[in-house]
């Protein structure tokens, strides 16, 4: 009761399925006609009041009649009214009342034969009315209500009876089951197809009597009337789905199931509907397989098939030609100007032409002719593609030109090839004629890079290949450019060495030269007798002054080799700049001054940095000395000491030769003697070792001047703390047994020269 009937059953393409099938059997046996429903309707208000008076009249009589005696007048009266109302209904259930009420009050009510209006009677008349009143009201709506139930379920049975009728007669397989999933009904055609009969099937879940697998994997399938029972929605059956029957026959099936609603809403059960399609999924799989092989072949080719019916205009493409535009299938618009718009616009005015002079020699040679053009299309996204088109013109019946058909064929990747193999011979060319000049080289590098980039901005091809050999070409060029510069370092080692040996050959015989003629001269004046101790104490402190000379040249040269090896170390200790500055004056200003003046400015709150102070008196001492040195007798050479940039700065500033422009680095590379100074004695290495000294502090060193005459300022500048590699390096050397002073016994005691 209360079930809807089920839209009618679509099939998956969303048609109504056909209500007759050839294969489908017709339904046999009578088809019962439908009860017909009002058989237990209310009878014509008339009938209802006549039923009612002649209760009440047969309930008169029995009272009359009968021998009952009592003071209850309406006792046969109450059963008179309640088959009156529950016949006729409310109204005569009310009449009939009303009726009793009289004839008790006029029959019954003493005095008899009257009607009493004394206040017990009346009430008691009035009470049966009232009371049945009220069985009228209960009377009639309860046989109301069983009529309408009545009603319904003569109407269900009819909905219901209709219904298996139209679902017996349509083509498709139908099978309903209740809100279990059990099996209450199949029409012939599921019959046939499940090998069940309905009566047998009828009862046993559906799984049992509808089984269906994957056509493939033979795995099962969900039962779709669970899935409808779960979600009460309309599902459909998976694709390739197969039924097995009872008899072992297997089909290929498609369709739905839907759920069977109440009144209310609840799902009741499922209506499932399917159809076996097993010869139609042939035919579909026969031509699917050859429009694939066609598909196939034509993307194989990167080609697509086009044909242009000259009569109406209209353009079609395959999809794989639409593919090649990169257009989605189905979107091109189908005219030779939407064409012609495909067309890149330098090339367009030439297609339209050779299409145009193909149609009129056509129409001039019996319908026929051909062409064949090479042209540029650019997609929606902007890529532009080449492509090669052939076509031939067919006559009609009239024998003049109807249909241009031909092929299209993306030759992108081929002109790429050709484009590429061309560009890379010409760069492979110019590469070797650039050899072995590397400026050259980069530059020809850069030109065919850039006209990679312009011919095919997106041929990452061409582009790692011409990267490949330029790379090689610049490596060669590089390795020619390094072997050159070697071969240069490698003369200039040799020029340096040879310059070293000649420099250190004559500062180094010096000393020695004025050790042996002192020492000689002192043997023949003590052999002569001729020495006196006054004289001996001169030359003996000549000699021990060339002595020192002569080993602070040497202490340089070792530094020098420990500075090219990696081997100067420092011995770090807390190190005040300024003290450092005056005890560096004190202990050799009386060396250097030889009439000229020494002034020191140290600044207010110089800080403490962590150093090598043998060292830094080594870098003092140069400085000093260089510019005593290259200063005139009675100028003043000033020393400062100041905070900067979280360090210690120091400058050493004289009044002397000073220094040509552009000469500020050369004199701290080894040998490097300023071109005003190449007359005085010296050996250019105390500035380049002052510079590793600074540098391996982390600090910095240089030097000023306005120019040649007007003074130099030579600066260094020391962190407070060294990197840390430098204190590592430090910490390393300090626990070595018995590790050497940095500096060497005396390395800062004797003035240098130069």
């Amino acid at each position: 009761m209360g079930q809807t009937t089920p839209a009618a059953p679509r099939s998956p393409a969303g048609t109504r399925a056909p209500q007759t099938s050839p294969a489908a059997p017709r339904p046999t046996g009578p088809i019962k006609e439908p009860p017909t429903p009002g058989l237990s309707r209310p009878p014509a208000p008339h009938l209802g009041y006549t039923v009612a008076i002649a209760v009440v009249g047969l309930a008169t009589a029995l009272r009359l009649v009968l021998p009952i005696s009592g003071r209850n007048a309406f006792f046969l009266f109450y059963p008179a009214v309640a088959i009156a109302s529950w016949y006729g209904g409310f109204g005569p259930g009310l009449v009939a009342a009303a009726l009793g009420a009289l004839a008790g009050n006029y029959f019954f009510t003493p005095p008899t034969g009257e009607l009493t209006l004394a206040p017990t009677e009346l009430v008691e008349t009035f009470l049966f009315f009232v009371l049945g009143g009220g069985i009228s009201w209960l009377m009639g709506s309860a046989r109301a209500a069983q009529r309408r139930a009545a009603d319904a379920a003569l109407q269900a049975a009819e909905r219901g009876e209709r219904f298996r009728i139209t679902l017996a007669g349509i083509g498709d397989g139908v099978v309903v089951t209740d809100d279990d999933g059990r099996v209450t009904f199949l029409n012939p055609v599921a019959e046939q197809l499940t090998g069940w009969k309905s009566d047998a099937a009828e009862g046993r879940p559906l799984e049992e009597v509808f089984k269906v697998v994957h056509e493939r994997t033979r795995a099962p399938v969900e039962n779709p009337v669970q899935r409808v029972l779960k979600d009460g929605k309309t599902v459909t059956l998976a694709n390739h789905t197969a039924l097995l029957a009872k008899d072992g026959v297997e089909r290929l099936i498609e369709d739905s199931a839907a759920p069977v609603r109440t009144a209310q809403g609840r799902v009741s059960g499922v209506v499932l509907i399917f159809r076996d399609v097993t010869e139609q999924r042939r035919a579909q799989s026969a031509a699917g397989a050859a429009d694939a092989q066609l598909r196939l072949a034509l993307q194989a080719g990167q080609m697509g098939a086009w044909a242009w019916d000259l009569k109406t205009d209209r353009v079609t493409w395959s999809e794989s030609l639409e593919a090649i535009h990169g257009l989605a299938p189905g979107a091109f618009p189908g005219t030779l100007e939407a064409l012609l718009d495909m067309v890149h616009p330098d090339d367009r005015a030439a297609l339209r032409a050779t299409l145009d002079r193909t149609v009129d020699e056509a129409a001039r040679h019996n319908g026929e002719g051909e062409y064949q053009a090479e042209y540029r299309i650019v997609r929606p996204d902007g890529a532009v593609r080449w492509v090669t088109s052939s076509g031939r013109v067919m006559p009609g019946p009239d024998g003049k030109p109807a249909h241009l058909v031909g092929v299209r064929y993306d030759v992108t990747e081929r002109r790429r090839e050709d484009l590429r193999a061309r560009l890379l011979a010409d760069a492979t060319r110019d590469f070797a004629a650039a050899q072995p000049d590397l400026h050259a080289v980069t530059e020809a590098v850069d030109r065919h890079l850039a006209r990679a980039r312009e011919a095919g901005e997106d041929d990452n091809l061409l582009l790692e290949e011409l990267r490949r050999r330029a790379d090689i070409a610049l490596e060669s060029a590089r390795a020619f450019a390094a072997e050159r510069a070697a071969r240069s370092q490698a003369e200039e080692a040799t020029e340096a060495r040879d310059r070293f040996i000649s420099i250190a050959s004559h500062e180094l015989r010096t000393p020695v030269t004025t050790i042996k003629g002192l020492a000689q001269m002192v043997m023949r004046a003590q052999a002569r007798g001729l020495m006196d101790d006054a004289r001996l104490k001169d030359t003996l402190e000549n000699i021990n002054a060339a002595a020192d000379r002569l080993s602070f040249l040497m202490q340089d040269l070792l530094d020098v080799s420990r500075l090219r090896t990696g081997r100067l170390t420092l011995q770090l200790a807390e190190v005040d700049p300024g003290k450092l500055v005056r005890d560096v004056l004190n202990r050799h200003v009386a060396h250097l001054a030889d009439g000229r003046r020494f002034g020191t400015k140290i600044g207010p709150a110089v800080p403490t940095i962590t150093a090598d102070s043998h060292r830094i008196e080594q870098v003092l001492v140069n400085l000093v000395s260089n510019a005593a040195k290259y200063s005139p007798r009675g100028s003043t050479v000033h020393v400062s000491v100041g905070e900067e940039a979280g360090g210690v700065r120091v400058e050493v500033r004289d009044q002397g030769i000073g220094l040509p422009p552009g000469e500020e680095r050369a004199i701290f590379e080894p040998f490097g003697r300023a071109t005003n100074a190449q007359d005085l004695p010296g050996m250019g290495l105390g500035l380049y070792i002052s510079r590793g000294i600074v540098e391996q502090h982390g600090g910095k060193i240089g030097a000023e001047s306005a120019g040649p005459g007007r003074g130099t300022t030579v600066w260094f500048w020391l962190p407070k703390t060294p990197p840390a590699e430098v204190l590592e390096e430090a910490a390393e050397s300090a626990e070595a047994p018995d590790a050497p002073s940095a500096a060497g016994p005396g390395a800062a005691q004797a003035p240098p020269e130069g």
